[in-house]
């Protein structure tokens, strides 16, 4: 059964700083997926503006009963060029 309690943990890579910034909890992943391409779309976002530059990755988990997080290997999501 799957725990209602669970929420993605999900965070943008940027290849050129080859660093990822803040990450953010999603209740799916499909909702972050569809922010951040809204955001690649967003003529006004950094993002847009080098999205051969950012990468979005699942990372985890956070149970939202227990403040536990539970991490995972880095997992590739969305490319923000993907949308074009």
């Amino acid at each position: 059964m799957k725990n209602k309690n669970l929420m993605k943990v999900v965070v943008v890579k940027d290849l050129k700083l080859e660093a990822f910034l803040s990450p953010f909890v999603t209740p799916h992943l499909n909702a972050a997926i569809r922010s951040f391409y809204d955001e690649a779309q967003n003529p006004e976002s950094i993002v847009n503006k080098h999205m051969e530059d950012y990468e979005l990755y699942y990372i985890g988990d956070f149970d939202t009963e227990s403040a536990e997080l539970i991490p995972q290997t880095p997992l590739l999501i969305a490319c923000a060029n993907d949308n074009n």
